[in-house]
């Protein structure tokens, strides 16, 4: 298995029917997002890390793996792959939105639960508009 980091107009073919298969019945690629894929050899997608700047804010859209491919520590690979890019590019502040229960697996690689105060705004209704009561997910951040 390598991990590619392709640009969006390249990964869209591959990334689409990869979420089809694990659920997302919509999934909608930016033209500037840059996408960290682990593969066999393309076209095969076992799982990726989606990440843009979005409203001055770096941003990890979305992690997936799929699912045969689970538990096989293919998502902390493409995590450390993605912090060392974070890293060679000096960006900091990046923030993710996830389900409460995956805050261990990003504190792995510095990504803390930020309060909802401290939250950005369009991330926080990101937020409302899955979790009313802002029970399941948070914002998290890496400084």
């Amino acid at each position: 298995m390598r991990i590619e980091v392709l640009d969006a107009v390249t990964a869209t073919p591959f990334i689409i029917p990869h979420y089809h298969r694990n659920d997302f019945a919509y999934v909608e690629i930016h033209t500037t997002e840059c996408l960290f894929v682990a593969t066999n050899g393309l076209p095969e997608v076992l799982g990726c890390v989606r990440y843009c700047v979005e409203e001055d804010v770096p941003l990890l859209r979305s992690m997936v793996v799929d699912k045969p491919y689970q538990g096989r520590g293919i998502g902390n690979k493409l995590l450390r792959h993605f912090e060392e890019y974070l890293q060679s590019k000096n960006i900091q502040n990046t923030h993710l939105v996830c389900s409460s229960r995956l805050n261990g697996f990003y504190n792995q690689i510095g990504f803390k639960k930020i309060d909802l105060a401290d939250t950005p705004k369009f991330l926080l209704e990101r937020i409302r508009e899955r979790d009313p009561d802002f029970v399941k997910m948070n914002c998290m951040c890496r400084p």
